[in-house]
């Protein structure tokens, strides 16, 4: 959580093989039509975090459930 453009990524058998990071700084946009749906999501507290996280990486706001977790964390 201290660096904001990253978001760990944990290995998860079917999912993913090897831990991995999502890079944040590295988003496009993709034409929905060009997706395939799935039936993976975020859990509701995971979706809070990242959606914090983008937002402080984008306008530095807060706080957000991101932020506190972050200052917890890195207070450690």
């Amino acid at each position: 959580m201290e660096f904001p453009q990253l978001m760990f990524l944990p290995a998860r058998p079917g999912f993913l093989e090897v831990d991995s990071l999502l890079r944040l700084d590295e988003l496009q946009s993709v034409f929905t039509a060009n997706l395939e749906p799935t039936q993976l999501a975020l859990g509701d507290e995971v979706a809070n975090v990242l959606r914090g996280q983008f937002q402080f990486l984008v306008s530095g706001a807060g706080p957000s459930f991101y932020t506190e977790l972050r200052e917890q964390l890195l207070n450690d």
